[in-house]
């Protein structure tokens, strides 16, 4: 009896925190269709350059580290959104 309460009681509140999602938007008046369509229009119709670049981009920003590439250079380790300048032989 206490296993089928304590079962009761966790669905009870998986189900009750699954739906406050759905409240959490602030205009209930659109439609869900008409809705749908406007975050689509909203949305560039194509991905920008940089964000099609699978290992970056150049960029004006001021590198915070730099980075000598040589014929013994096997692989660089740079964080997402670091800047590094990258600097070919001697």
């Amino acid at each position: 009896m206490k296993k089928s309460i304590i079962a009761v009681l966790a669905v009870s509140a998986i189900s009750t925190l699954g739906s406050s999602a759905a409240f959490a938007h602030e205009d209930y008046s659109e439609g869900g269709a008409l809705h749908w369509l406007e975050h689509v229009q909203a949305r560039a119709s194509s991905p920008t350059e940089r964000e099609l670049a699978t290992y970056g981009y150049a960029s004006n920003a001021t590198p915070s580290r730099t980075v000598i590439v040589n014929a013994d250079t096997r692989y660089i380790n740079v964080a997402r959104l670091e800047t590094v300048a990258l600097k070919i032989g001697d």
